[in-house]
């Protein structure tokens, strides 16, 4: 690339970190122009703390981006999937990248699932362009290299190989420059309309039975109190205590002197309400995030209420034993109460997550803003997962679902 050309791929690393507060040092350009015999099989970029083959070079916990473009505006599929040997059991995103989408990738999704560019016999005689950026670890160039001198000899002599240094150099000079381009989140996962439907159902009859929980205080008052006070809080699920502590008999697989509860996470002996509370959450699970339960179910839910607006609030804090991100939604009949959420960068956002899931860290600070009425809190959490190594990265910021349900 000529002086040039480099100040304006520069240009979109500046434009990356402006919008998302991250500085990335790395970009490659890839093309296809082949649907059949150009494609990106299922991997997982590899990077620090993911379970992958190969030298990792991407830094821990940063995220990469992929910005699609074509010289012709065309679409071309990517995928986000969840694979057991090899084969897929759940899509987790599977979106046509319209030309000049840029997608965002975090460290937790590409920890957890597997990404591709599937075979399209239909695309030929077109060029589909992807330019990646990365944060990789500077000791790892001169071995990129070599690996890039290896992906240009596979290319070499195709169409896409001639014009790859010429052809997307303008647009990208014109995309870092605009107002805004279009952004696809990767966390932004998608239901049939149908599960749409079912989902909302299992939301109104989870509310009404929150209604009906009988308890009148919570159970964490007297040490949380200072950020904590509602009408009353109730947790079921995969729980932690000390070790050989009543029920948490189980060591923890990797928090020394941490014991899990490896029970039933409702017994079939439990009142009435408590089983109806866990087995609507488990039927909301399936639809929303299933291979966050599992087939052993390692997740915990927390249920709360506040009712006072003078006298109930959860101030600041921060979820310190979590080993994943959460899953949060508010039911009732209130007003205000929206999540406030502080950022890696000290600032702030909020999120109405009334009837709506957001997913969000609870490693970094959060909050919730003052309210009229009714509200009811649902959190899905992790404080083991027999799946893990250690604890996922932190990732920087939450995500509004568009699984969410309407009002």
């Amino acid at each position: 690339m000529t002086h040039r050309s480099l100040r304006r791929a520069q240009a979109g690393a500046e434009r990356i970190e402006h919008d998302f507060g991250e500085s990335t040092n790395h970009a490659i350009l890839i093309a296809y122009s082949e649907g059949e015999t150009h494609h990106a099989p299922f991997h997982k970029d590899k990077q620090e703390g993911v379970e992958q083959t190969g030298a990792k070079d991407m830094v821990r916990g940063s995220s990469f981006y992929v910005l699609s473009f074509s010289d012709e505006g065309d679409e071309r599929r990517f995928e986000i999937a969840d694979l057991i040997d090899g084969k897929v059991t759940d899509t987790i995103f599977s979106e046509k990248m319209a030309s000049g989408s840029l997608l965002k990738v975090d460290a937790a999704t590409n920890a957890r699932y597997w990404h591709w560019l599937p075979k399209d016999p239909a695309w030929r005689g077109r060029v589909r362009y992807s330019l990646i950026y990365r944060t990789i670890k500077r000791g790892k160039v001169r071995r990129l290299i070599e690996w890039l001198r290896g992906v240009a000899e596979f290319f070499r002599g195709s169409f896409a190989m001639l014009v790859l240094p010429f052809l997307p150099l303008w647009w990208l000079f014109t995309w870092a420059t605009a107002e805004r381009a279009p952004v696809v989140t990767a966390a932004a996962l998608r239901l049939s309309e149908a599960d749409e439907s079912a989902l909302q159902t299992k939301l109104t009859a989870l509310e009404a039975a929150l209604y009906r929980v009988p308890l009148r205080t919570q159970r964490r008052d007297a040490v949380k109190k200072r950020n904590f006070n509602q009408a009353w809080q109730y947790g079921q699920g995969r729980q932690v205590n000390t070790v050989g502590l009543g029920g948490f008999q189980t060591p923890h697989n990797f928090r020394k002197g941490i014991g899990v509860y490896m029970g039933e996470a409702c017994r079939t002996d439990a009142p009435v309400w408590k089983r109806e509370l866990w087995e609507t959450c488990a039927e909301i699970l399936e639809l929303i995030d299933p291979s966050y339960a599992g087939s052993a179910g390692d997740y915990c839910v927390n249920f709360a209420r506040m009712d006072d607006s003078l006298e109930h609030y959860v101030k600041e804090h921060i979820d310190g034993h979590d080993v994943a991100y959460q899953l949060a939604v508010c039911l009732g009949d209130f007003k205000g109460g929206e999540l406030r959420c502080t950022l890696a960068d000290g600032t702030s956002q909020m999120y109405d997550n009334t009837r709506k899931f957001v997913q969000l860290d609870g490693r970094l600070p959060h909050r919730v803003e003052p309210f009229i009425g009714v509200r009811f809190s649902v959190i899905f959490y992790k404080v083991f997962d027999r799946r893990l190594a250690k604890a996922l990265p932190v990732t920087s910021c939450p995500r509004r679902a568009s699984w969410r349900a309407a009002r």
